[in-house]
Formats: structure tokens, sequence, C-alpha cells
């Protein structure tokens, strides 16, 4: 048996113990059988229930897992992570948020870590104002936090502050010169106030990266399509063509918000 088939096999069986010891205990003790899973052991339970096709019980076992003050930062945001996947983006924020402000208080490291996985699961769910209120307190910490800086530009991005958000991306770009991302997010930014050929020339030095994730490459592809070029943009959109339905809606969207832009 591999190691994960072995694990998930575990985390069954730690369940089923617990299920056990509730249905035979006297209904004064269930309450201290359900409860005498650790969060290493809901964790392990919630992530077997998500891989066998069992949504409701791995979200409430994320949740119950994300109620002990106890846990890891680190695993705290990988539940949250995956509660969002799981499609309960609020029940995620609300855990994040209270052990945020819950005692005892975090320290330096932690507060960062869920500060920025707040900011990002704002972003991720429409809310770029609350997205940016985490970005700032990460910001009036240390100015430097080039991930913060990023995130506050998409925040702003998302508000319609494009000028503001190009800013941003431009002083990380001066940091961290090679984040093909970076690049990316600056080129989109440009493209979404209309500037379709300047944000072709922004993005022009990623042609020749051989690494460039699958994202990238789709905007790469739009970019060339919004700017009347499909035979650069057919290179770059993963086998598909500009006239896919798609790609229709993205890159019309990108022309009609140059247009408005003339």
């Amino acid at each position: 048996m591999c190691p994960r088939a072995s694990s998930v096999v575990q985390a069954f069986l730690v369940l089923g113990l617990a299920v056990l010891a509730s249905a035979c205990a006297a209904p004064a003790a269930q309450h201290a059988a359900q409860g005498s899973l650790g969060a290493a052991d809901r964790l392990r339970v919630a992530q077997a229930a998500a891989e066998s096709g069992n949504p409701q019980l791995a979200a409430s076992m994320y949740l119950r897992a994300l109620a002990d003050p106890k846990l890891a930062t680190a695993d705290r945001i990988r539940a949250a992570d995956t509660l969002v996947v799981l499609g309960h983006p609020g029940s995620a924020e609300a855990a994040l948020t209270e052990r945020l402000h819950a005692a005892p208080a975090l320290d330096a490291a932690d507060e960062a870590a869920l500060r920025r996985a707040l900011a990002r699961l704002h972003i991720v769910a429409g809310q770029p104002a609350q997205a940016l209120l985490e970005c700032d307190a990460l910001l009036a910490r240390d100015h430097g936090d080039t991930a913060a800086t990023v995130d506050k530009a998409v925040a702003l991005d998302l508000l319609g502050r494009h000028e503001e958000a190009q800013a941003l991306y431009r002083e990380a770009l001066q940091k961290t010169p090679d984040d093909a991302a970076v690049r990316n997010d600056l080129a989109l930014s440009v493209a979404l106030q209309g500037r379709i050929s300047e944000a072709q020339a922004v993005a022009a030095p990623l042609r020749a990266r051989p690494d460039l994730p699958d994202r990238v490459k789709t905007d790469l592809g739009l970019l060339y399509a919004a700017g009347n070029d499909p035979g650069n943009a057919a290179s770059w959109l993963d086998g598909r063509s500009t006239s896919d339905a798609d790609v229709e809606l993205l890159v019309d969207a990108m022309r009609a918000r140059a247009a408005k832009g003339q």
C-alpha cells in the first residue's frame, strides 16, 4: 500500500474509532468522545473525506480543526484554503479573522501569514476593499514586503485604481525583475486601461521565457488577440483558437475597454 493510501486508511480508522466510542458511551460522555480527536487527526480525516468525495464531512472536520486555538498557523491557512475550494469562503474568512484577533496574541510572523492569507482570500472572493486593509496593515509593519505590495496592486486593479496599481507593480519589479507573474499583472493592468499596444510591450520580455505558468501564457495570447495579432495569439493559447467562445469573450472585453479609452 502506498504511503498516501495508508494515511487515508488511518484517517478513516481514527474517525471510525471515534464514532464507535461515541455510540457506546453513556450520554454524559458522548460529548467528550466526539471531542477527543485532536486538530491534526481532524485535518487527516478532512483530507481523506475530501479525497473520497465527501465534501460535507470534509468541511465539517476542517471547521472543527480551525476552532482549535493550538492549530499551527501554516496548517490553519491550508485548511482555510481548502474550505474555499470546497465552497465555504465565508467560513474560511471567519476562521482566519477570529484567530487573528483572538487570545493568545500571535507573534509577528504568524500575524503576517494570516493577514496575507486573508488578503488573498478577499481577492479571490471579489472583496478588494477588505484585501486592501490587510495589505496596508502588512505594509505598515514592513514597507519592503514585496508580496503585500503585489497583493495590494491586484486589489487596486479590482477597484479600478489602475495607475496606483501600476506604480506598485513597477516598485515590485525593481526588487524582483525576473518575476513573470508581476510583469504579467502589470501588462494586464495597462490593458485594463485600454492601452493594448503598451501592454504588449510590457509583456514582451516574457516571450523568451521557457518556464511560464499556463495562466501567463494564456494572458499573453489574449493580449495579442486583443491587438488583432491572431498569429502570435494562437501560439500562446494552449491549443485554443481566437474563435473559441471563452477567448472571444475576454478579447472583446479588452477591445471594448480600449475603444472606451480612446
